[in-house]
């Protein structure tokens, strides 16, 4: 039961009921019988820099973030983590009361790259990594890639967006990020060892979207998708079907998640807890109304 003694944790976003973070976190503060609790608050844009300093003044322990508050919450930072300073977004919020500081990190590009290497049981170091898409996702997922001596190539629909990721990661990383046009997609796509779908497309309600031509994953390959509802999008149903092996995108919110857990209570969570919060997800995901 919640007390004055609870540690208050939460996630903002607007809108935010379909979030899961509540699900994986409450499941790990009761295995680990912490005295915690964790909300999922729908914020407005014109009301963010009062619900992040209500929190501090609240006393919250720590605050993810969501769409669409991941750049605009910076400004209300007192520091921010080098991670989150090349992704140019903020998921995480630690409030520090003994140097009184709110201090942002980015955990989405490192969920993403702790979820392939447990799947792989490998670095990532001279893999050659595919991106589908350019939004926020694969932006964090390029720099941390980058950072862990992978090779990336991106596809976007809208070329100009690819172009700015790869001009960001020359001017702060000096390194290079190949782009790929639409004639060349499917031959790009042959030259990688990993695929990740970094966009949206095959969401739920929208479940039956490809963001690509199925026909166009080669066959043998890593495939990830970040999305993960449904659990096996049609991205991953393709992929199987031409023997790759698939990564869904619940490994790499329970891996973000862990992550902030670390930067928020100052421990590296268990294997057999990551692995409880990611039952929890999919409990949830597999009971959920189908419409």
């Amino acid at each position: 039961m919640t007390g004055s003694k609870t540690k208050i944790f939460g996630v903002l976003g607007h809108p935010i009921g379909h979030s899961l973070s509540p699900v994986m976190h409450k499941a790990f503060f009761k295995e680990k019988k912490i005295n915690a609790d964790y909300f999922a608050f729908d914020v407005d844009e014109k009301n963010l820099g009062d619900a992040i300093h209500g929190a501090d003044a609240l006393k919250f322990c720590g605050l993810n973030v969501t769409i669409p508050h991941k750049i605009s919450v910076i400004k209300y930072m007192d520091e921010i983590s080098e991670e989150a300073r090349l992704i140019n977004a903020v998921n995480t919020i630690k409030f520090d009361y003994v140097k009184d500081l709110i201090i942002g990190y980015n955990t989405d590009g490192i969920g993403a790259i702790n979820a392939i290497e447990k799947n792989l049981n490998d670095g990532l170091k001279g893999k050659k990594i595919f991106i589908l898409g350019a939004g926020g996702a694969a932006r964090a997922i390029i720099f941390s890639a980058l950072s862990n001596n992978a090779e990336i190539s991106i596809y976007n629909r809208t070329v100009e967006k690819a172009i700015l990721i790869g001009n960001d990661v020359k001017e702060k990383l000096n390194k290079y990020l190949k782009v790929v046009h639409l004639k060349n997609l499917k031959d790009e796509l042959k030259d990688n060892d990993i695929i990740i779908n970094a966009t949206s497309v095959g969401m739920f309600p929208n479940a039956d979207e490809c963001p690509i031509n199925e026909y166009c994953i080669p066959k043998g390959k890593v495939v990830m998708d970040i999305v993960y509802n449904p659990i096996e999008t049609k991205f991953l149903e393709s992929a199987k079907k031409r023997n790759c092996m698939t990564i869904n995108g619940v490994d790499m919110l329970v891996e973000q998640g862990a992550e902030a857990l670390k930067i928020w209570l100052n421990m590296e969570p268990e294997e057999y807890l990551i692995n409880i919060m990611k039952k929890s997800i999919i409990k949830k995901l597999k009971n959920k109304p189908k419409n």
